[in-house]
């Protein structure tokens, strides 16, 4: 009997170490997480810990990751040929996270300019 209490504490002890220690991820973040995945076995020079796939959000502003759900599975539909071809390496190497929410603004030295907020990058045709 003492033999299984004490397995039963360490199980649950580890379960919550596992869940103390960081939110499991998204679909959004596993989604963008792969797509990188792929890219760093098609691309040569890829560098894919360059690229966020990180997801926060609070009261005032939602952070995403830099390849979004509809681009990651593009990016995962196309063969290695095709990504290079259609220079979707270079431009998933660019891709950025982008924040919402945040009041967005213009360059003082842009006249006219109508501040908008940043969406999704476009990497995969």
């Amino acid at each position: 009997m003492k033999r299984r209490v004490g397995t039963a504490f360490i199980t649950a002890g580890t379960f919550a170490v596992l869940f103390a220690c960081g939110d499991p991820l998204l679909q959004v973040e596993l989604d963008c997480e792969e797509a990188v995945s792929v890219l760093d076995g098609c691309c040569p020079g890829f560098a894919g810990s360059q690229l966020q796939c990180q997801y926060n959000s609070d009261c005032t502003q939602t952070t995403y990751p830099a390849i979004s759900q509809d681009q990651s599975a593009c990016i995962r539909g196309e063969s290695c040929d095709e990504l290079k071809s259609t220079g979707v390496c270079d431009r998933a190497q660019q891709a950025r996270s982008y924040t919402t929410g945040v009041a967005p603004t213009c360059p003082l030295s842009v006249p006219n300019c109508t501040p908008s907020e940043p969406g999704p990058a476009q990497v995969c045709p």
